[in-house]
């Protein structure tokens, strides 16, 4: 017959289940540390890949930046770093397992002796010769310790957390010890549960009393803050409307201090641009004023020159005048000409015919001549001229005798006395036919000596007009010499004059698109620092309604926590009300 009894038969267990992960324990099992027969396991890691090694960079890396890692960091350090950078990332990654640690002088035997005590797999790939001197070919394994290490950081935090799991634990232990002391008690007969709360009471304040002690204190604290803050601003309320005041305006001034200083730095460089344009402008000046007055130097020279513009003109004047007048004077120096041909005909014409009675007079022998003794008369009387033994020897009449030699010159035929001769005998009447012929001959003399001197007059007026014509060719000339040179000296001169006016007005008008630059400069800066003005307001505007919407989020978050509190605290007391369901009726 089975015995019967208080309990129930079938109960549940009170105690929290032990499904969850066994505690780590930090603490390492004791071992010869100095041990050098490791079991060497075969590296399955590609040390030397490229991809790998970014990867432990950027572990590393993150973790020394988001930790508040003091010394020398960048990416090319964790590429080839020194034995320096090394040894102070490692001592930094390891104060996060022990803090406590101190390294001794040599660095690389604590290094394996860390490794060695936290069981790195790979330590038989590390030696001190790697850790004494960095280089490319060891640092790869080096690298990857060191990610290694912070992954080992990152199990402690984890350890560190399920230290909160422990205190609950010990909570839920306590928790049952007390139901179970109660029940022991309870069949005991001792049903004293008011010393049994007490106990339960004391050790939870004994668990907590630092905590509520520290909840005390912050909640006086939050009270007098709370108070404070009532009384700041009750009093302070215009204080706080002033000093918002006084922080926007102290904005609007750094902001317009800054967009002054900005327009002050660019006035100043304005003005020295200025400053640069007055002073081309004052050597532009000067030069226009040079070349004032060499225009005004050259007006005098000009003035003070012998020939003038005027002058030129005349001159010009004159040659035309001169010229057509050579027009006008040829037709007559060719009818002169003419003229002069024609008493140069006339006078070889005479020449010839006295030549020609030259030689009839010179041809008379003893045969008789017929000459005509008078025209007025018409009378015509025939003479016999005989010359007795008489020849003519180079132009001359020579005697044969014993009378003395005469000759008598071809062009003097006239004063020849045919009387002189002895031995001629003249028959007929000669005297008159003498007379005639001498009065022909003084005729014809006095024609040609007219002839003579009218051609004498002719050449010499020839002449004259021919020495007229060349000192008017030779003035001419020179008139043209001087014309061109003159000519030419202006024109050189006016060129000159164009082409420095021309600079002149270049310069001008750059100066003046200069200007205009500068005011369109200006005008801009004047609107883009407006613009910033208006910027810095929007992002003031910006950066209120940020904040704003930030604190409605920090009061939402306050929200959601008190909600949360009272959801635990709800749980909490569902979990007493499921223990209080699990113990029996009959033994409450």
């Amino acid at each position: 017959m089975q015995r019967t009894n208080m309990t129930p038969t079938r109960r549940k267990s009170v105690k929290p289940s032990t499904n969850l992960p066994p505690r780590f324990s930090v603490s390492m099992p004791r071992q010869s540390v100095m041990r050098e027969e490791d079991t060497k396991r075969r590296d399955a890691r590609q040390v030397r890949d490229r991809d790998y090694q970014q990867t432990c960079q950027d572990i590393v890396y993150k973790f020394l930046v988001e930790n508040g890692y003091q010394g020398v960091l960048s990416v090319k350090t964790l590429q080839a770093p020194s034995l320096k950078d090394f040894q102070t990332i490692f001592k930094f990654i390891f104060s996060f397992i022990d803090s406590k640690f101190e390294f001794s002088q040599r660095f690389e035997e604590d290094i394996m002796t860390i490794l060695k005590m936290y069981k790195y797999a790979f330590s038989s790939e590390i030696n001190r010769s790697q850790l004494i001197a960095m280089t490319p070919h060891t640092w790869p394994a080096v690298l990857s310790m060191l990610s290694w290490l912070v992954g080992l950081v990152f199990c402690f935090e984890g350890v560190g957390e399920n230290s909160n799991l422990q205190e609950e634990n010990i909570l839920e232990n306590l928790f049952f010890d007390f139901v179970c002391h109660g029940y022991q008690k309870f069949l005991e007969g001792d049903e004293d549960e008011e010393n049994l709360d007490e106990e339960l009471n004391i050790k939870i304040n004994n668990m907590y009393i630092d905590s509520f002690n520290e909840i005390e204190e912050k909640r006086s604290i939050l009270k007098e803050i709370e108070n404070k803050i009532e009384n700041f601003n009750d009093k302070n309320e215009e204080k706080l409307s002033l000093e918002n005041r006084k922080n926007g305006l102290l904005k609007d001034m750094n902001d317009l201090n800054s967009a002054k200083k900005l327009l002050d730095e660019k006035q100043k460089k304005y003005e020295n641009y200025v400053n640069k344009l007055t002073e081309e402008l004052n050597e532009f000046e000067n030069e226009a004023n040079q070349a004032k007055i060499e225009i005004e130097d050259l007006k005098n020279i000009i003035s003070t020159q012998k020939i003038n513009p005027c002058d030129v003109r005349v001159m010009n004047t004159e040659k035309e005048i001169l010229i057509k007048e050579l027009e006008n004077l040829k037709p007559e120096k060719e009818r002169l000409l003419k003229m002069v041909g024609e008493f140069e005909n006339i006078y070889v014409s005479k020449v010839d015919e006295g030549e020609k009675l030259l030689f009839d007079l010179k041809g008379i022998r003893n045969q008789p001549l017929p000459f005509l003794i008078s025209k007025e008369k018409e009378r015509e009387e025939k003479m016999d001229l005989k010359f007795n033994s008489c020849e003519q020897k180079n132009d001359l009449f020579v005697e044969k005798g014993n009378s003395p030699q005469k000759s008598v010159e071809n062009s003097k035929y006239l004063d020849f006395d045919f009387r002189i001769c002895e031995e001629y005998k003249i028959i007929g009447n000669t005297d008159e036919y003498v007379d005639t012929i001498d009065k022909e001959v003084i005729k014809e003399r006095d024609e040609f000596t007219k002839y003579e001197i009218s051609n004498k007059e002719l050449l010499e007026r020839k002449s004259n007009d021919e020495s007229a014509c060349k000192e008017m060719e030779r003035n001419i000339k020179i008139m043209e010499e001087k014309l061109y040179s003159v000519g030419k000296i202006y024109l050189e001169k006016k060129e000159l004059s164009d082409k420095e006016q021309q600079k002149s007005r270049k310069e001008l008008e750059k100066i003046e698109s200069d200007l205009l630059r500068l005011q369109l400069d200006s005008n801009n800066s004047l609107l883009i620092s407006e613009q910033t003005l208006q910027r810095a307001k929007i992002n003031v505007d910006r950066i209120i309604q940020t904040s704003k919407s930030e604190k409605d989020e920090v009061e939402k978050l306050l929200a959601n926590f008190n909600e949360n509190l009272q959801s635990y605290y709800k749980i909490i007391r569902s979990y007493m009300k499921e223990l209080e369901n699990l113990v029996p009726k009959d033994i409450l």
